[in-house]
């Protein structure tokens, strides 16, 4: 039996040759991922304007991976409009800071949703900019909540 650990998912798999001869591979679990880096909150106001947008930054974890994996898991209470999620890499060119878009998504209203995201987190630093897609009315503010884990 051999057991392979891919470097870049940390999947383990087991290979082993059956009585028969036919191969036969197990895939395990993760290890040394699942790391939670980012848990928090975004409010919008009573009478919030349709796109108030809401930034939320994040550090990037110590250990980044190219191809690295981050499940962002939005919570939007909101019975009254639904909300777009633009991840970002920041970098700073020419002395300022830029934010580059690398995924988008929308989650609608009442619900949640986890989106996969690869690839993130490989600058300076990470954004989430989360914004309400109608304007709200004089008693309709709310909280999203927003968790980020390494996958």
């Amino acid at each position: 039996m051999i057991t392979a650990v891919n470097e870049s998912t940390k999947l383990s798999q087991e290979v082993k040759a059956s009585s028969n001869g036919e191969l036969l591979v197990k895939l395990g679990s993760q290890s040394g991922n699942n790391e939670q880096v980012y848990d928090g909150s975004a409010a919008w106001a009573n009478s919030s304007s349709a796109n108030t947008n809401k930034d939320i930054d994040i550090t990037p974890p110590t250990t980044l991976q190219v191809n690295g994996l981050y499940a962002v898991t939005v919570i939007n209470p909101s019975a009254v409009t639904a909300l777009t999620v633009v991840a970002q890499n920041k970098g700073t060119f020419g002395g300022s800071a830029k934010y580059s878009t690398l995924a988008q998504f929308s989650v609608a209203a009442n619900t949640n949703r986890t989106v996969i995201v690869q690839g993130w987190m490989l600058g300076e630093g990470a954004r989430l900019t989360l914004s309400n897609d109608t304007g709200l009315g004089v008693a309709d503010g709310f909280t999203a909540y927003v968790r980020v884990r390494k996958v």
